[in-house]
């Protein structure tokens, strides 16, 4: 279809691959401190990229088993690849079990400030919070919910794959192969203001000012946002040709 093609994944290439060429590029040599530096360079060049946007490529579903009597759960322990998590879609069963997001002293104010203080003080969750490295559930479930409801579920943002023999991807990044140079415009951004070489604003302007709205172009972020119209709605000039001479 024409809308959001340019998220689909082809063949990707792996985090060694991207420092190979940003070791050519950067006119990196092979010694002990150059292949230190290309691999920082390297990862500080993908999560740049990482943070600029929601990528439909880095989207994941995950989920956790809840605890009785237990509200706190650490990111890091449901995933530690999430860096954000789409805050809309966290659900324990179907369409009507969604949690709805809302700031902690919204929770305080709706539950009460106790809410999670005393023990014992369970039933069936109604909100989902982010508190530092933690999801907080609220209130907190009771085991009879957890006896029907183990399982909470959401949908988030990961970071890239580090690590070329990582298990994430097949060991290959998650970015799609046409966007790769823009990786290592990205790494020789962050890599160039190290070594405090003046080309670094030169790369991090093309990040900006070039790949960065290309790659959001692409994506046609609007797609999804369109009226569903009726299909006896639809006509094209082959369909409707007559011009004030017929009934």
């Amino acid at each position: 279809g024409p809308h959001g093609t340019a998220g689909q994944p082809g063949l990707m290439a792996t985090f060694s691959d991207l420092k190979t060429e940003i070791a050519r590029y950067g006119g990196m040599g092979s010694g002990t401190a150059d292949t230190t530096s290309v691999a920082a360079w390297a990862k500080g060049g993908l999560r740049l990229m990482s943070r600029a946007a929601p990528w439909p490529w880095a989207k994941v579903a995950f989920s956790w088993t809840l605890t009785a009597d237990t509200y706190a759960y650490n990111l890091r322990s449901i995933d530690s690849t999430l860096i954000r998590v789409a805050s809309k879609e966290f659900r324990y069963g179907g369409r009507t079990t969604y949690l709805k997001w809302r700031p902690v002293d919204i929770l305080d104010r709706a539950l009460e400030p106790s809410w999670k203080d005393a023990s014992g003080s369970t039933g069936t969750p109604q909100y989902i919070t982010r508190v530092g490295v933690q999801l907080w559930v609220a209130g907190k479930p009771s085991q009879a919910h957890i006896d029907s409801y183990p399982t909470v579920y959401g949908y988030g943002w990961r970071h890239e794959n580090w690590d070329a023999d990582a298990n994430i991807n097949g060991g290959h990044l998650l970015l799609p192969d046409d966007f790769f140079e823009a990786a290592v415009e990205c790494a020789l951004a962050y890599g160039f203001h190290e070594e405090d070489d003046p080309r670094a604003e030169t790369f991090l302007n093309r990040w900006l000012n070039v790949y960065k709205p290309d790659m959001l172009g692409a994506l046609d972020p609007g797609a999804n946002d369109r009226m569903v119209v009726p299909t006896w709605a639809y006509y094209t000039e082959d369909t409707d040709d007559r011009y004030g001479d017929g009934p």
